[in-house]
């Protein structure tokens, strides 16, 4: 409820849709973040009425909101308030870019990286050894053959945006003057 004045169509009618057309926007950036924060927040409340306090939480991307959340430093409203703003933001960019996990750590694909200029991030480590990068495909796609072809695993992540890359950069400025309002 407190995400919805936010956002073009409710999120719950757009989470449970039988209407393929409708059910399809939770695959677009906007819905799936907000999706995943209020899911996040369900868990963490679930959890709680359950007698379960952790001591600590933590989280990534939309996760670091949600944790804050849970921790106290944002009130429901302004959480939400929040993750639809960037989510509202992120989705609006042109679609593009590419992320892929690699198993691989970040020491080691520093070259790798460094030799695309800045055009390729660590968007993200699952594991010591298993990095996700982000950026424009080919660059990514690069990166990714070349670490397959010495017998490390990759995989391609179904995304519409490079998230975590210099791609988001221009909703940096926009995403501050939302949240300061």
């Amino acid at each position: 409820a407190h995400l919805d004045p936010h956002l073009q169509h409710p999120l719950k009618e757009v989470a449970f849709s039988t209407d393929p057309e409708h059910a399809a926007l939770l695959n677009h950036t906007t819905y799936a973040q907000t999706a995943l924060f209020a899911l996040h927040i369900a868990l963490a409340r679930l959890l709680h009425s359950m007698g379960i306090h952790p001591d600590a939480v933590i989280g990534h991307s939309i996760g670091e909101i949600a944790a804050a959340h849970i921790a106290g430093v944002f009130d429901l409203p302004d959480a939400c308030r929040l993750v639809a703003a960037r989510a509202t933001l992120m989705g609006h960019l042109p679609t593009g870019g590419t992320m892929a996990t690699i198993a691989a750590t970040p020491d080691e694909l520093a070259h790798d990286l460094a030799a695309h200029h800045g055009q390729v991030s660590i968007a993200a480590l699952n594991t010591p050894g298993n990095t996700v990068i982000s950026g424009p495909t080919e660059p990514v796609t690069q990166i990714t053959t070349t670490w397959k072809a010495k017998g490390r695993k990759t995989r391609t992540l179904t995304v519409s945006h490079a998230f975590h890359s210099p791609q988001m950069d221009p909703i940096l400025q926009p995403f501050q003057e939302a949240i300061s309002e």
